[in-house]
Parts: C-alpha cells; structure tokens; sequence
C-alpha cells in the first residue's frame, strides 16, 4: 500500500481505502478458478478506476461514481441519430456526433458546473502541505551530519 495514504491524518479515508483494496483482492480471488482472465483484470487494472476517490475530494465522488452524465449524452446521440435514420456514410454520422460533442463540451465547460473545482484546489493544497509534513527535512538532515563530524 502507498505509504503516502497510510501515513494521512484521515484515518477514516485510510480505512475506507483498505477496505476498497481487501474487497477488490478478496473478489480477484473468487473468480481465479473459474475466470482466471477477470481476476487478472481486476487484480491488476482495478485500482486504476477506484484511485479517482483518492485523486478527488470527498465533494466530488457522487458525481465521480455514477454514470448519469456518460448515460444522458448516449441517449441524446441515440436520439438525435434517429431522426436521420440512414446515414448516407460513415463520415456523416461522425460529423454530426462532433458537432453535438463539441456543444455540449462548450456548455459543460463554460455554463453548467458540474464539479466545483474550488473544492478540487483546496483538496490538492491539502495534500501537498501534508506531504511536505511528512517529507524529512533534507537541509536539515545535512546541517546535524555536518555538526556530527565535525564534533
């Protein structure tokens, strides 16, 4: 485990990550004898997904675990090449999914907050300040070895 997360002065998130990791090995685990490539998977690509709870904070999780948002665009892109029907080709359905993505990307990024990014910033200061708490002092360090040998 990363020392960084074990070493925080959240216990709770600590916990909450042990956990995670003890249920995803316990599942890798579980499907080894009968599915050994999804085990493989989990066990090596699992933390990759799970990781964004410890890259993000608390705020952002709700909106981090749910697939609403990816669910909501599908949807409209299916609903939108309905109304064509027929595709007169592959490029003409590429340009019209473009063109959708590319507004609303506009009005994701400029009009409606979805992540506060405040609570992104704070969280980020957060942790740097704790790992410069953690970190040894080198300057330091160097000055008592220095005293010790000249002593």
């Amino acid at each position: 485990m990363d020392t960084a997360w074990s070493e925080t002065s959240d216990s709770w998130d600590c916990k909450k990550y042990e956990d995670a990791q003890a249920t995803m090995d316990q599942i890798a685990e579980d499907y080894q004898d009968k599915h050994p490539k999804l085990a493989e998977l989990i066990s090596e690509h699992a933390w990759e997904t799970l990781g964004v709870y410890h890259a993000a904070p608390a705020e952002h999780h709700k909106r981090l675990r749910t697939t609403n948002m990816i669910e909501r665009v599908n949807q409209e892109l299916k609903r939108r090449s309905k109304v064509v029907r027929i595709f007169p080709n592959p490029k003409s359905c590429l340009r019209l999914f473009t063109a959708l993505l590319k507004e609303w990307h506009e009005d994701w990024a400029y009009g409606k907050i979805y992540l506060d990014m405040e609570h992104l910033e704070e969280f980020e200061e957060m942790k740097r300040v704790q790992h410069q708490e953690r970190a040894p002092d080198v300057e330091s360090n160097s000055i008592k070895k220095k005293k010790m040998t000249v002593a």
